[in-house]
């Protein structure tokens, strides 16, 4: 895992390297603003320190973390939209860019080799010569050069700040759902969905009291949490449970883990939760009773691979009491196909952060990587509910707000 981390990490150091040195040519030969050139350069040798930090620290063996978390974090937040959303697309102009002058530098030779020579443009050598001059005076290419070059840093700038105005909000998502089988006893009956909480450094402890105050005034018959509480290091489990203990509902809280879960210490994770007393439902059922008419709780443990997400969905409805209205908790929406084909009328999952990042609904990495991204998806006799998250692992989110979902159930 470690070495893993670590190679794809590198990756993006050589992403850094690449802009910063295309970007060191460009100012250069066009003669840009020094502000444009101290600006650029302060800005790629922060992101390239950064990723160096990250891969020492793994290579020394500190705890999986984020990385240098002793930054300030607005530093941390450009270090990642900047790794996340600005270098991929600057990657991309930068290769497309250099294909574009291969295919250009390939057409002038062909037409020198096999055209007529053309005699030389008359001023060009004078117009050469003169190029170099004007002393300290910017010129207007070098002023438009240099003001094309801000543009990764000054867009990186303004969608940080938009990220730490609006990190820590979420909405109250109310869902009213006709369920196929629903017992009579269960009219009504009530679900708070909180999901990847990812307790870490963009969840303040403000963000957790908020977190709790709504899910607690929801009160609702259960909560079940599905999955993701921390987000990189174990270190934040105290944290984590200390929250979840503190949510209310009738019949109380329950939960399942997720991927991030287990990125640094799975059985410390799994070990610190079942010694909390927290009902952690790992590949296990537990059934709780609503005014007579019972109702089990399904929850598979988090699987990377589809088979193994299909053998565990199979083995806790292996588990399935045929006098109870079963109620599927996985981590991974893509557990529906499985739960649908066992007969389990309704699964709650996460995982996906609706998208994250969507232009629009239906149009995001997200809908690339899932077939199941966010809200209710449906299938013969069976319903699934994806929730966007409560937390972020990311601190930007566009067109995919995080919530807290009430689920209230109803008879089809």
């Amino acid at each position: 895992m470690r070495i893993g981390f670590v190679a794809f990490i590198s990756l993006f150091l050589a992403a850094d390297a690449l802009c910063w040195f295309v970007s060191f040519r460009f100012l250069r030969r066009q003669r840009a603003m020094a502000l444009s050139q101290w600006i650029c350069h302060a800005f790629f040798a922060f992101q390239t320190l950064y990723v160096l930090l990250m891969v020492g620290s793994l290579v020394l063996g500190t705890p999986m973390r984020r990385g240098p978390e002793w930054l300030p974090t607005p530093l941390l937040a450009l270090a990642f939209v900047w790794h996340i959303v600005g270098l991929p697309f600057v990657c991309f102009g930068i290769l497309l860019t250099g294909m574009v002058r291969w295919v250009i530098a390939v057409g002038r030779w062909i037409w020198r080799r096999f055209a007529r020579p053309v005699a030389a443009e008359p001023g060009r050598t004078e117009a050469a010569a003169g190029e170099g001059q004007g002393g300290a005076v910017v010129s207007r290419r070098g002023f438009l050069a240099g003001s094309l070059a801000m543009i990764p840093p000054v867009l990186a700038a303004g969608a940080t700040g938009y990220a730490l105005a609006t990190n820590g909000h979420f909405r109250i998502r109310q869902i009213r759902l006709a369920v196929t089988g629903l017992p009579a006893g269960l009219q009504g009956f009530r679900i708070a969905q909180v999901s990847d909480l990812h307790v870490g450094h963009w969840a303040t402890d403000a963000f957790l009291d908020h977190v709790t105050a709504a899910t607690n005034a929801l009160n609702a018959d259960v909560v079940l949490f599905t999955g993701d509480l921390i987000d990189l290091s174990v270190t934040a489990l105290p944290r984590g449970i200390e929250t979840a203990r503190r949510w209310r509902a009738r019949h109380g809280m329950f939960m399942i883990e997720g991927n991030h879960d287990l990125i640094d210490d799975p059985q410390g994770f799994r070990n610190g939760i079942r010694a909390s007393g927290l009902h952690f439902l790992h590949n296990s059922t537990f059934t709780i009773d609503h005014g007579g008419t019972p109702v089990q709780l399904l929850g598979t443990a988090w699987a990377r691979g589809t088979q193994e997400m299909a053998q565990n969905v199979q083995h806790v409805a292996s588990l399935r009491d045929g006098g109870a209205f079963p109620i599927l908790l996985a981590h991974h929406p893509h557990s529906f196909d499985t739960a649908a084909a066992a007969g389990l009328p309704l699964t709650l999952s996460g995982h996906t952060h609706g998208g994250q990042l969507a232009l629009m609904h239906g149009l995001s990495v997200g809908n690339l990587m899932y077939k199941y991204v966010s809200g209710i998806y449906q299938k013969p006799g069976a319903t699934l509910v994806v929730s966007n998250g409560t937390g972020n692992w990311f601190p930007l989110r566009i067109n995919a707000p995080a919530e807290i979902i009430e689920i209230e159930l109803a008879r089809a």
